[in-house]
């Protein structure tokens, strides 16, 4: 059974906090989180797959909750990648309590904690959804879990397992500045290059490339190309009124006693 690591009392599971990358994908991820739920634009789920893709297992968790209702296959691709490493959240939301169970023993609030996002992080999107009257007003729901910020389309009574109809909250939330936007653009463009070239980096003519190519995206995206929205928030089975954004969520604020004490009453 894997134990997370722990540096200066704030835990980062299966990142090694003294290399270059774990300081680059935990920037890169909450810059991600922020243009997905803050902005809701799509420019964030590109910058979270860069993330994954270089190996960060909390950006590839995170693609596997928020595409389940978008692109199933690619969600569960992404999860598949984190549980082959035992990344306990990508665990909880594929394998059955038993299987969890089995890898990782039983599972107190205090361990299931140390896999949440940076308190930083969790605040400011509290805080988005909170002074965003318009994107509570589309059916979304914030997730009942206290340690946690995020929100989505809220989760449905009925069994279908199409989409929900579709509603784009990111119309009320505040577009990213073009300045921002193609700094992002070009951030993903050039990482593409990168990639293509092997472990070439890309010189001073192909970053210019790469830079008019993002001026280009960013002018030319329609907003239907901007938009996203987070696929559905789980809901529990006993009340139906408390909704969370993942299994890892759910099992904490029972664990916790929060939700274990209100859902008699709700």
């Amino acid at each position: 059974m894997r134990s997370p690591t722990t540096s200066n009392s704030v835990s980062f599971p299966f990142f090694d906090t003294k290399s270059d990358f774990f300081f680059t994908s935990l920037c890169g991820h909450r810059t991600g989180m922020i243009a997905a739920y803050c902005h809701g634009d799509k420019v964030g789920v590109m910058l979270l797959r860069q993330n994954a893709n270089k190996g960060c297992l909390r950006s590839a968790y995170t693609l596997g909750l928020i595409l389940r209702d978008r692109n199933r296959e690619e969600s569960e691709t992404y999860l598949q990648r984190a549980i082959s490493v035992d990344y306990l959240p990508a665990c909880q939301e594929l394998l059955s309590s038993q299987e969890v169970k089995s890898k990782f023993g039983d599972l107190d609030s205090n361990t299931l904690k140390n896999y949440f996002d940076p308190i930083s992080l969790n605040r400011l999107l509290g805080r988005m959804y909170l002074q965003s009257a318009g994107v509570r007003s589309v059916s979304t729901s914030h997730c009942w879990n206290p340690c946690c910020g995020r929100w989505a389309l809220k989760a449905t009574q009925n069994n279908s397992r199409g989409p929900p109809p579709l509603q784009y909250p990111s119309k009320y939330l505040p577009a990213l500045s073009p300045s921002l936007e193609h700094s992002l653009l070009k951030l993903v463009e050039e990482d593409a290059c990168d990639a293509s070239k092997g472990s070439l980096k890309c010189g001073s003519d192909n970053n210019m490339i790469c830079g008019e190519k993002a001026e280009q995206m960013a002018c030319a995206r329609p907003k239907v190309e901007r938009s996203f929205y987070v696929s559905r928030m789980k809901m529990c089975s006993s009340c139906r009124r408390a909704k969370y954004c993942s299994k890892l969520c759910q099992v904490y604020d029972w664990r916790s006693g929060q939700h274990k004490m209100e859902c008699q009453y709700l």
